[in-house]
């Protein structure tokens, strides 16, 4: 059965929460028409994690490009949250390790995203 959601902010909001619990850095949800509501991070989405953490429903797609950025996006929206090729700092590194040690000591039930 496929699992399709109308994304917007409010529904991918949980995923930049927990991107930021990682250590990544970013902005704020910037719409500039005729674009639609994203988020831009400044290293790359670490999709393993997101994955991991989340049902995500079948209308979100992920993309990942030669020069290291990762983007999350709704096939019927197009709202995105997007990461940037920056390597990551020794803080946002520490950020992302605890954070796995964390879900393989104790994995927590996958959210469901627009559920």
């Amino acid at each position: 059965m496929t699992r399709q959601v109308q994304c917007g902010p409010e529904t991918l909001q949980p995923i930049v929460d927990s991107e930021v619990a990682r250590g990544n850095s970013g902005g704020r949800w910037q719409v500039q028409p005729p674009s639609e509501p994203s988020y831009h991070f400044t290293y790359p989405l670490d999709l393993d994690a997101i994955r991991a953490e989340f049902d995500l429903p079948d209308c979100l797609q992920v993309w990942e490009w030669p020069d290291g950025r990762t983007s999350l996006g709704c096939t019927l929206t197009r709202c995105t949250v997007g990461g940037g090729p920056a390597s990551q700092g020794r803080r946002a590194e520490r950020a992302r390790e605890r954070w796995w040690e964390q879900q393989r000591r104790n994995p927590r039930p996958r959210r469901v995203i627009g559920g």
